[in-house]
């Protein structure tokens, strides 16, 4: 199995297990507080947010290239999706009149997947990191001229990724690292 297919199911395994651990953490806290508010949510998921965090960034720190600016845009999200998790938290506590708690699990859950989803796009990769890691493994790769996508094995000359259309000597030209595009 690779990692890359390693890292994928170990991130789909990981939303059934911090619904345990939720539950499991709420019934343990409220038992062991013995009050039957808000905080038994509320402590659920913050740990519920530790774990998922530091288990997300455990599968996929290996596949990340870490930079400056990536290490702050993570930063940021990561304060973002607290304040919008407590946020959405409050406002639906305050609102929902049936059930204690439900507020504390909406917004922690919110913040968590949030974060999630917004990793994702912080940490690709791209184009000039993928043809970098292309070259240092040695694969000569048909790049597009206008995304980078790899269009090594294609049968057309048609980018999937940007939809562009380049001929046969813009691309080689492109792989050669000519520069400007042939006409």
């Amino acid at each position: 199995m690779s990692r890359t297919i390693a890292r994928l199911l170990l991130s789909m395994l990981l939303m059934p297990f911090l619904a345990v651990l939720y539950i499991i953490g709420m019934v343990a806290i409220r038992e062991w507080l013995g009050v039957w508010s808000a905080a038994p949510f509320a402590l659920a998921g913050i740990t519920c947010a530790l774990a998922a965090t530091s288990a997300w960034w455990l599968i996929w720190r290996g596949a990340v290239q870490w930079t400056t600016q990536r290490g702050r845009r993570t930063t940021l999200a990561t304060v973002l999706w607290v304040v919008a998790g407590l946020a959405i938290g409050v406002v639906i506590e305050m609102a929902w009149t049936s059930g204690e708690g439900f507020g504390s699990f909406v917004g922690a859950s919110a913040g968590i997947l949030g974060w999630m989803m917004t990793t994702v796009f912080i940490w690709r990769e791209t184009a000039a990191e993928r043809a970098a890691r292309l070259a240092a493994l040695g694969i000569g790769a048909v790049a597009c001229p206008a995304c980078g996508y790899n269009l090594t094995g294609l049968k057309t000359t048609t980018c999937p990724e940007c939809g562009g259309s380049f001929s046969i000597q813009e691309l080689a030209a492109s792989a050669r690292g000519a520069g400007e595009l042939e006409t």
